[in-house]
C-alpha cells in the first residue's frame, strides 16, 4: 500500500461508521437504531489501490484489491493487476515487488478493470488505510476510462486511528498493526493489505464503541 507520510496527509473529519464483531451484540443496544446501521455496517468493502506515484494527475494504478466483508466474514474478493505503458519506477517495484514482467504476463487494461471492480463494489460503503488515496486514483481511472465516478461512502481507518489510538510513532499502517500485534505479510500488495486493513478496522471500532 503506497502512502504519503501521516504529514502530508491532510487531517479528515471525524468518522461515525464501523463493525466490531466483538462488541457489536454489546453495544448495540444501547445505540440508537440509525447510530447503530452507521457504526455497526453489515456489509462492507476494504479497498486497497497500488500505483506508480501518489499523485492521481502523474501516476498510475498497476494492481486494484477488494474485499467484501458481511458479518465479519470475507464472502468475496477482487483482485485485478494493470498493465501500464509506461515501467514501473525502481522504487515501486521494491517496495510492491510488482514487477514489469508481471504487469505484462497478468495485467490487464484499466478500462477492463475498473467496470469489473464497479460491479463487484456495487453500492457498499468502502474502508482504506487513507481512503481519500485510494478514492482519488479510482475516481481518477474512472474519469479517464469514460466510466461513473467511484463515489461510495468512504470510511478511513487513518482518521478512525487518530481518534482512538495513542502512543504511536506514526499512523502508517505497518505501525498500527504492530500496534495491535496483526501479523503482517505482504505489505504493499493489494489482496494482503485488504485482509490486515479489515483486521485493523475491526480494532478500532471496537475501541472507538468503548470511548462512547
Amino acid at each position: 500500500m503506497l502512502r504519503p507520510s501521516p504529514a502530508r496527509v491532510q487531517k479528515l473529519g471525524r468518522l461515525r461508521l464501523g463493525y466490531s464483531k466483538a462488541s457489536r451484540l454489546r453495544q448495540a443496544k444501547r445505540l440508537p437504531d440509525r447510530k447503530r446501521r452507521q457504526l455497526l455496517p453489515e456489509t462492507y468493502l476494504v479497498v486497497d489501490v497500488e500505483t506508480t506515484g501518489l499523485s492521481p494527475a502523474q501516476h498510475e494504478i498497476i494492481e486494484i484489491g477488494a474485499i467484501k466483508v458481511v458479518e465479519g466474514r470475507v464472502e468475496g474478493e477482487f483482485h485485478a493487476l494493470v498493465n501500464i505503458q509506461k515501467s514501473i519506477p525502481p522504487h515501486i517495484r521494491k517496495l510492491t515487488g510488482i514487477s514489469d514482467e508481471m504487469l505484462e504476463r497478468e495485467g490487464k487494461q484499466l478500462a477492463e478493470v475498473l467496470p469489473l471492480f464497479l460491479a463487484f463494489a456495487g453500492d457498499l460503503p468502502m474502508v482504506s488505510h487513507n481512503a481519500d488515496f485510494d478514492l482519488g486514483f479510482l475516481r481518477s481511472g474512472c474519469e479517464s476510462c469514460g466510466l461513473p465516478l467511484f463515489s461510495n461512502q468512504r470510511i478511513d481507518t487513518l482518521a478512525l486511528s487518530r481518534q482512538v489510538v495513542d502512543g504511536v510513532a506514526d499512523y502508517r499502517l505497518a505501525t498500527l498493526l504492530g500496534y495491535f500485534k496483526i501479523e503482517a505479510t505482504g505489505i504493499h500488495r493489494s489482496a494482503k493489505d485488504c485482509l490486515t486493513t479489515k483486521q485493523l478496522y475491526e480494532k478500532l471500532i471496537e475501541l472507538y464503541l468503548e470511548e462512547r
